[in-house]
């Protein structure tokens, strides 16, 4: 019985120890999820008027893609939320502050009417979170400079992520601040240095010639670096310009004060870039919009299109999405729209008009349903615009032999009149992460939900199943050295 207890004992133990380690995972796992995104670089005081021309840099540095739907970031006092938006690994993304402009793939424009001060000159703070929540359990990532002691420092020190008083020295009028390679930021600042030329969207660690260090007090030492000698190169990436896996999600042609536009969605694991692809309408009725050069195109990411001219009828017509190459990719017939209605692409491929317009976010609640027409496919529209249902891009076949195997058949669906909302049956907008399931790892999908993750209620799981472990493994234990007794 002795034995038995010992024994007993050292389960116990072992026991416990597991528990502490569980405990550490669900409190701290969370919380190094999120350290992959950090803030990159930073460009607080351009030449001349700094309105409109500030931006900061955030760069992913881990293996998962992250969703920033519902991050906030503070560059002058002031929060913007983000946006939709899968930062995928590896890859910058631009936040350009006060300024007005279209979202792209690698861009995120604050709005003046969002943001109303200037990132500071002389010092200041940026502070990023994963919540709108602002507390050390949320904030990401955080850096300060010109002076010690800014208004989340506390915050930041608290989460381990900043030291009190420690501070970077300013940027000069025209340079930036930013880590000396792209993610590799362990919270020192020796991490950091000044670019004389600033590269957003670009890896910092391009530079030649780095100047000799300069000091500004004992623990805020900083490089400055030279400019990129005018031979040096650096090769832009390059993305693909075809694939079968973006369609058209919703689209506005009835505004009552704004440009029409239309919302494109991509199914690709990868960045596409948009250049020379084009929307156009039914035939014959007006010039096809070319969307502008270098518009790229996120994995997962919901893109507004704006129509700079009246290309949609009001009473009806077709939304064609064109390939460079002058071949039609997705197609949607839509009659009777109202002012001020867009409508809306859902899980199934059903189309509703609704009264909550999402352009560039996940498609909301539905008001009108329309009725389903037949089913067929098309591989030429121009001759043939009888409706047909929407098929899953990545299913439709090719057009034919000539065509690569990335390039796909039209697809098109039409959208009749409306019906009541007590016909509607409950539908469900196709999510972002839907959007994406089938090419982003699962881990990123993971990165996603981990916002909403309880480390109370997990802990409470693993404390259950670890009671009843124990138990089961003590009773048996003991239950076998009766019986050789």
């Amino acid at each position: 019985m002795i034995i038995a207890a010992k024994k007993s004992r050292k389960l116990f133990v072992q026991f416990l120890n597991f528990l502490l380690i569980a405990f550490i995972a669900v409190f701290f796992i969370p919380k190094f999820s999120w350290a992959q995104v950090v803030i990159n670089e930073i460009f607080s005081d351009p030449e001349g008027g700094d309105t409109g021309k500030e931006w900061i840099e955030l760069y992913n540095s881990g293996s998962q893609a992250v969703q920033l739907n519902g991050w906030q970031i503070n560059g002058s006092g002031k929060y913007f939320t983000f946006p939709p938006f899968l930062l995928v690994p590896n890859s910058h993304l631009l936040i350009l502050w006060r300024a007005d402009g279209q979202n792209t793939a690698n861009q995120i424009f604050t709005k003046t009417e969002t943001i109303d001060a200037n990132i500071g000159n002389t010092s200041g703070f940026i502070a990023l979170f994963n919540s709108k929540e602002h507390n050390k359990d949320t904030i990401v990532d955080y850096l300060e400079y010109g002076k010690a002691g800014q208004t989340l420092e506390p915050t930041a020190a608290s989460a381990l992520i900043w030291q009190r008083e420690q501070f970077l020295p300013a940027a000069s009028e025209g340079q930036s601040l930013g880590l000396k390679q792209d993610g590799q930021d362990r919270n020192l600042n020796d991490d950091w240095q000044i670019f004389l030329a600033p590269t957003p969207g670009q890896a910092n660690g391009t530079i030649v010639n780095t100047a000799k260090q300069e000091t500004s007090q004992q623990q805020n030492e900083i490089t400055t670096a030279t400019p990129p000698d005018e031979t040096a190169s650096s090769a832009s990436p390059v993305y693909s310009n075809y694939s079968d896996k973006v369609l058209i999600n919703e689209f506005m042609p009835w505004p009552s004060s704004e440009n029409e536009w239309v919302e494109l969605l991509s199914f690709s694991e990868q960045i596409i870039d948009l250049s020379g692809w084009q929307i156009d309408d039914a035939v014959q009725e007006s010039s096809p919009q070319k969307i502008s050069d270098g518009t790229l195109i996120n994995p997962g990411q919901f893109l507004k299109i704006e129509l700079g001219k009246n290309i949609l009828n009001n009473g009806g017509d077709q939304i064609r999405l064109v390939w460079p190459d002058g071949q039609f990719l997705h197609s949607i017939s839509y009659t009777n729209a109202k002012p001020d209605f867009s409508s809306s692409r859902f899980e199934n491929g059903s189309w509703f008009w609704t009264n909550q317009p999402t352009p560039g976010q996940e498609n909301k609640k539905i008001t009108q349903k329309t009725s389903d027409p037949p089913q067929t496919k098309h591989s030429d529209l121009t001759n043939d615009l009888s409706p047909v249902q929407q098929s899953p891009p990545q299913t439709i076949t090719a057009i034919s032999e000539a065509v690569s195997q990335e390039k796909i058949a039209v697809s098109s669906k039409k959208i009749d009149n409306y019906a009541t909302p007590a016909d509607s049956p409950d539908e469900k907008p196709l999510s972002q992460t839907q959007a994406a399931v089938s090419y982003v790892p699962a881990v990123a999908q993971i990165a996603e939900k981990s916002s909403d993750f309880s480390p109370l209620l997990a802990l409470a799981a693993i404390v259950g199943l670890s009671c009843f472990s124990g138990i089961a493994i003590v009773y048996f234990k003991r239950k076998k050295l009766i019986d050789r007794e």
